[in-house]
C-alpha cells in the first residue's frame, strides 16, 4: 500500500507543478477544469478498484494513480494541439535545462521542504498520540482533523498561485503587480478565516453530525471545534 502510494504522491506533485507552471502563465483555469473533469472519474476508479475488482482500501491507492495519470495525459494532449503561441513556447516538458543550477535550487528549495514535512510530522505525530485517549476521543479528533485537513487546501492552494504570480510578475520587472498580488492575497486570507471562524462557530454541531450519529462523539467534536 504505501509503496503504491509513494507512485501516487510523486504523479500528484508533476501535476502540482503543471498547474502552478499554468498559474505562472496566467492560466489557472486549465488545471481548474482538468481537475473538475477528473473528480467524477476518480470516483468511478475507487468504485472500480475497490469494489469491481476487490481491492479493498489497495484499491483506492490504484484508482488515484490512475486518476493523477489520466490527468497528466490529458495535458501532454492539449499541449499538444493548442493554438496558445505563447503557451507552447513556455512549455517544455522534458529537457537537460532542469538541471542548470540544480543545486541552487535544492538549497533554495531545502528549507521550504523541511518547513513543510516539519507541519505534517507534527500533524502525524498527533494522530499517533491521540489513540491514547479512548475510542470516543480519538473519533472526535478524527472528526476534527478530517475538517482541518478539508480547510488547509484553501489557503495551501492560495498560496500556491499567490507564489506563482508574484514569481512570473518580479522576473518580468513588475513589482508594483507583485505588490498589488500580495496585498490581495493578505485581503483574501483576513476574509477566508473570518468566514471560516464565523462557520466553525456557527455551525459546529451540525458539521459533527455529517460525520457520526454517535450523539457522544458530536458533543465532543463540536466543543473541540468551538475551543
Amino acid at each position: 500500500m504505501v509503496r503504491i502510494q509513494i507512485v501516487s504522491i510523486y504523479l500528484d506533485c508533476i501535476f502540482e507543478c503543471i498547474g502552478l507552471f499554468f498559474t505562472a502563465m496566467e492560466r489557472s483555469y486549465i488545471p481548474m477544469i482538468i481537475e473538475i473533469f477528473i473528480l467524477p472519474m476518480h470516483i468511478f476508479w475507487c468504485q472500480f478498484f475497490v469494489v469491481t475488482m476487490g481491492h479493498g482500501f489497495i484499491g483506492v491507492a490504484y484508482a488515484a494513480i490512475t486518476t493523477d495519470v489520466v490527468a497528466i495525459s490529458i495535458v501532454f494532449i492539449m499541449m499538444r494541439f493548442i493554438k496558445d503561441r505563447e503557451l507552447k513556447e513556455a512549455w517544455v516538458p522534458f529537457s537537460r535545462e532542469i538541471f542548470v543550477e540544480l543545486k541552487q535550487f535544492i538549497r533554495i528549495a531545502f528549507a521550504g521542504l523541511m518547513i513543510y514535512c516539519f507541519q505534517q510530522w507534527s500533524s502525524e505525530g498527533l494522530y499517533f498520540m491521540s489513540g491514547w485517549i479512548g475510542q470516543k476521543d480519538l473519533a472526535a479528533v478524527v472528526i476534527v482533523f478530517s475538517i482541518m485537513a478539508i480547510i488547509y487546501f484553501i489557503p495551501a492552494s492560495l498560496s500556491l498561485s499567490i507564489s506563482a504570480l508574484v514569481g512570473q510578475y518580479l522576473g518580468s520587472d513588475k513589482v508594483d503587480k507583485a505588490i498589488t498580488t500580495i496585498k490581495i492575497a493578505y485581503t483574501l486570507g483576513a476574509i477566508l478565516i473570518a468566514c471560516l471562524f464565523f462557520v466553525l462557530q456557527s455551525f459546529a454541531v451540525e458539521i459533527s453530525q455529517i460525520f457520526t450519529t454517535n450523539e457522544e462523539i458530536q458533543s465532543k467534536a463540536s466543543k473541540a471545534i468551538i475551543a
